[in-house]
């Protein structure tokens, strides 16, 4: 059987079994700030790059900044990844349920996180990502 009837084979059985192919691992913050930095991207292609990232589920981790009330159900933390320019301090925007954790949260605290990658700022230089849905 030569390569290609191979292939076939196996595309063919995958399809029959419903056995999905291996996902790409999930982007590191670095990967998501370095594709729509605004000093390294023109708007057009921040935009192209970001529809890879939206919708994605991260974890990841960072020092916590800030914590404000987002309404009366959802809370919104403010966190540091220093591998990346900071705006303002935080680079990260964690909107959460779980308002008894983020109140909980000090100052220079490092956290885990995860959530789904849901908007960003582009800046120049860096960006700030919003992940929603977040649990810790």
């Amino acid at each position: 059987m030569n390569k290609f009837a191979k292939l076939l084979v196996c595309a063919v059985l995958l399809s029959v079994t419903g056995i999905a192919p291996v996902s790409a691992a999930a982007p590191t913050f670095a990967q998501v700030v370095d594709g729509v930095d605004g000093s390294k991207n023109t708007k057009f292609a921040a935009k192209e790059n970001w529809k890879k990232f939206k919708g994605q589920e991260v974890n990841w981790s960072g020092v916590v900044q800030q914590v404000d009330s987002k309404g009366s159900k959802e809370a919104k933390v403010y966190v540091a990844d220093k591998s990346r320019p900071l705006y303002k301090g935080y680079n990260i925007e964690l909107i959460t349920s779980d308002l008894e954790k983020a109140a909980s949260f000090k100052k220079g605290q490092t956290i885990r996180f995860k959530g789904i990658i849901d908007d960003f700022d582009s800046k120049d230089p860096g960006a700030v990502v919003e992940l929603k849905g977040v649990t810790f």
